[in-house]
């Protein structure tokens, strides 16, 4: 009997499991199919890439497939998600203590990344605003899905907000959370313009991302993306990083659709390393 007890104790105990998480729960799956998540050909990236610019817009969510696939495998703890806030309603800069439920499981929040930003007054928590946000809601999915793994600490930043608060947000986000962090800029470009008017919008902004000229894009309106404030925030600490950017694949809607459209709107994928 003493010598059971003795085997019973000297076995090796189990982890503990990973709790459910316990907090709200925004639901992402009708912001787009399934099947716009698969990667037709993912794009071969180098390990070390610190931030990349997608599209949000459905169109063209098989562009921001392609490249989270070919991040695939490498160990990124948490995703700082930054993009525009469609709505213009709530804080100009605005987060989320809520995790995202998607079609290939949960993403939790980086609570304490979210609580600091808050307590520091840099962000604003505003749950609600995610629920229709598709900056956010239609990324999220392909984190999951080719991240798994990872915390979120999603930022939407508002029409109007000065420049200067939307790069503290990021900077200050990136500094809480380490050198295993992936900065996502969800970016549509060129809206509402004829597809000729959309090819050369692109080729400048090609230009302003691979020369990092954050002054450019702030410079820009609509017609050419729909957030210059977190693209140029993007770029701005990617400069003083001293990081390049390589632009992976550009398109507009009537290309993708495989038909000709009087009006469309860009997309740019590229890497940050």
């Amino acid at each position: 009997m003493l010598l059971l007890l003795l085997t019973a104790c000297a076995a090796p105990s189990q982890p503990e499991p990973t709790p459910p998480f316990a907090g709200p729960v925004i639901a992402t799956q009708h912001f787009a199919a399934r099947a716009k998540y698969n990667a037709p050909n993912p794009v071969t990236l180098p390990a070390g890439v610190r931030a990349v610019i997608v599209p949000h817009h459905d169109t063209a969510l098989k562009l921001a497939a392609n490249l989270l696939a070919g991040l695939e495998g490498q160990p990124y703890e948490t995703v700082i998600l930054l993009g525009p806030n469609h709505s213009a309603n709530g804080p100009r800069i605005a987060t989320a203590r809520a995790a995202f439920s998607t079609w290939d499981g949960l993403l939790p929040p980086c609570a304490d990344i979210i609580n600091a930003l808050s307590a520091q007054g840099i962000a604003g928590v505003a749950d609600k605003l995610f629920e229709e946000e598709h900056s956010v809601g239609s990324v999220v999915p392909l984190i999951t899905r080719y991240l798994p793994g990872a915390r979120i600490v999603p930022l939407i930043i508002r029409k109007g907000t000065p420049f200067a608060d939307a790069l503290r947000a990021l900077e200050t986000a990136r500094d809480f959370a380490g050198p295993d962090t992936l900065v996502v800029a969800s970016v549509d470009f060129a809206h509402g313009v004829p597809p000729r008017a959309e090819l050369a919008r692109r080729s400048q902004m090609i230009r302003h991302i691979e020369t990092l000229d954050a002054e450019a894009v702030l410079a820009l309106d609509e017609t050419c993306l729909d957030a210059p404030a977190v693209l140029a925030a993007l770029l701005r600490a990617m400069r003083d990083e001293g990081l390049s950017a390589a632009v992976t694949d550009g398109a507009n809607s009537a290309e993708l659709l495989g038909a000709p459209l009087p009006e469309v709107t860009g997309y740019i994928t590229g890497a940050f390393m």
